[in-house]
């Protein structure tokens, strides 16, 4: 390769990073998400949709559990519907994104029999500022809210890390009779009036 075909293979290179940069940018992430079940093992296959008031966006939870959109209108409130073989979907209204990055929404299910407790395991850390707080629940003739604690995790790294240590904020719902609840948990600041950094929403099936 002489010099002339050298230069035009660099500029032709330049010209296709310049042309790939809009369309990584566009394909950037507005949600991401994991769905699990009650024992925290991740599902696959569950079909995940958004819908912004003008278009619809799909995907499904891959082998981690792990789904993303990308595309979606910031401006705009969401609605988030989860389809899952075997249950009823579930579906969230009103979700607002945040200004910039993208928006961690995880979803669980789990099973308990009359008259056991449901336990809804959420990390936290306190130091930070943010917190956990119960936006909905739906299915009130089935569950029973029985309070939530703080639980703090061993520490398995160096005991002064970024951040202050890590804990967990466990919900705790009595099953009482047969049917289906939805929990949605916010995580944010208190004093802040923008929307939630994360969702947690919680399917506990009464059997």
């Amino acid at each position: 390769m002489n010099v002339k075909e050298s230069l035009l293979s660099i500029i032709l290179g330049l010209c296709l990073l310049a042309l790939a940069g809009p369309a990584q940018a566009q394909k950037a992430p507005v949600i991401q998400g994991l769905v699990r079940d009650g024992f925290g093992n991740p599902l696959a296959g569950v079909q995940v949709r958004a819908w912004d008031g003008t278009r619809t966006v799909t995907a499904l939870s891959d082998g981690k559990g792990e789904y993303a959109f990308g595309g979606l209108d910031r401006s705009r409130p969401l609605s988030l519907r989860w389809n899952r073989t075997g249950h009823d979907p579930v579906r969230i209204d009103a979700v607002r994104l945040p200004e910039a990055g993208a928006l961690f929404v995880s979803l669980e299910y789990a099973e308990s029999r009359v008259g056991g407790t449901f336990v809804v395991r959420v990390p936290t850390n306190p130091s930070t500022g943010y917190g956990w707080s119960q936006l909905t629940l739906e299915g009130r003739d089935h569950l029973f809210e029985s309070g939530s604690l703080l639980e703090r995790r061993e520490e398995t790294a160096a005991p002064r890390s970024k951040g202050g240590a890590g804990s967990d904020q466990l919900w705790l719902y009595r099953a009482v009779s047969p049917g289906t609840g939805l929990v949605t948990l916010g995580y944010s600041r208190s004093w802040e009036s923008v929307p939630a950094s994360r969702l947690h929403l919680a399917v506990l099936v009464v059997r």
